[in-house]
């Protein structure tokens, strides 16, 4: 019985291992330039047209310091009133609020 013999790394067809290290794509370039400019990740991702995800992988891997959003910006995202937001900022919760305006707790989460 003979044996074939292996073939090398580099032969035809067969696909090389890489270094291990990865090379930076050119989005990561554009992602640093829009957070230098005070963007946060949601607006990144809208301007460059990828998914939030995307430049949130991109700020854990690359190390990229992205403002964060403000979270009483972000509290009301179906129902955003100038009450909504003065009755927030009253200390009261999500439900009160809901009640005192007449709508569904989740219309103002």
């Amino acid at each position: 019985m003979t044996r074939k013999p292996r073939s090398s790394p580099n032969a035809p067809g067969r696909k090389s291992r890489g270094t291990g290290k990865q090379k930076r794509p050119a989005e990561v370039g554009k992602i640093e330039a829009l957070a230098a400019k005070g963007l946060t990740a949601p607006e990144i991702a809208k301007r460059l047209g990828v998914k939030y995800e995307v430049v949130n992988y991109a700020k854990s891997k690359w190390n990229i310091p992205i403002k964060r959003v403000d979270p009483k910006s972000v509290v009301y995202r179906k129902f955003e009133t100038e009450e909504a937001l003065a009755l927030r900022d009253a200390g009261k919760t999500v439900s009160e609020a809901a009640r005192i305006l007449g709508v569904d707790k989740t219309a103002i989460r």
